[in-house]
């Protein structure tokens, strides 16, 4: 664990705030955000990822293209190539390959990982699109093992990625992430019958490494042991202790003010 570790502070995968929480797409705050995708290498070569990705993929050979592309940086990047052999050896170690005829991932940030999975496995590779198509693969009785950067609150699985395997005739019982974030994923995908397996799962032994190695201090450390015990705590404290901070980002662009918004509705639905 401690490897990977290093490798999430190494590319900026890991962040954490040494002042403000960091107030997420979702409403909810935190002491630390991860960009699972900059395993890739670095920001800028996962960003140019993306940006290939939102440039091309209507294409017909933008599939081809993206994988040749992920494919290059697994032999030529020792990080990137690290983290997906981990990722291909706990597949090996936790589920029957005998059992799974196709991988899949889900746009965007899936496919760093998927992709290469899938060819090290020597396995069809699902592309699952954010309009709920996928790439031209019949699904029908065929078990999908999913691959993903990071899990949250399952929200996309339960949102898109089930439902749409499940509308093509395909089943899905096992996926596996990069990072876990531990916030009730695991037991969303449990009650939707699909079994979690993490490279890494965060904890407070996650951050105890990361003291260990001079990557954060004290004084974070113990913001995110407060945050692991009680994320509800967390945000009511927030919003309590930094009221004119609040009223600053009502006051900034679209996007800081719809997290306001959400941040509120959550912090009344807590108190």
């Amino acid at each position: 664990m401690k490897d990977i570790v290093e490798q999430l502070f190494n590319t900026k995968a890991l962040v954490v705030t040494d002042g403000v929480p960091f107030l997420y797409t979702s409403g909810a705050v935190g002491p630390f955000y991860i960009n699972t995708h900059y395993l890739y290498g670095n920001k800028k070569m996962a960003e140019d990822v993306l940006q290939f990705i939102d440039e091309f993929k209507e294409i017909p050979e933008f599939e081809n293209q993206l994988t040749k592309k992920i494919m290059n940086q697994y032999y030529t990047n020792d990080i990137f190539h690290n983290i997906i052999d981990q990722l291909v050896s706990l597949i090996k170690e936790k589920i029957n390959l005998d059992e799974v005829d196709m991988i899949s991932g889900g746009e965007r940030r899936d496919w760093f990982f998927s992709i290469p999975v899938a060819k090290l496995l020597s396995l069809p590779h699902v592309f699952i699109y954010k309009d709920h198509h996928i790439s031209k693969h019949k699904l029908a009785g065929k078990n999908l093992l999913h691959i993903c950067d990071l899990i949250n609150s399952a929200s996309s699985y339960t949102r898109d990625w089930k439902p749409i395997i499940n509308k093509n005739n395909g089943i899905i019982k096992e996926t596996v992430t990069v990072v876990d974030r531990n916030q009730g994923g695991k037991d969303i995908l449990n009650s939707i019958n699909i079994k979690l397996f993490s490279l890494i799962s965060f904890s407070k032994d996650t951050f105890e490494n990361a003291i260990n190695c001079g990557r954060i201090n004290k004084q974070q450390f113990e913001m995110i042991e407060q945050y692991l015990q009680n994320t509800n705590k967390f945000l009511i404290d927030f919003v309590d202790n930094n009221q004119a901070y609040i009223k600053q980002l009502k006051e900034q662009d679209d996007k800081s003010q719809k997290r306001v918004k959400l941040l509120l509705q959550k912090y009344y639905e807590i108190i």
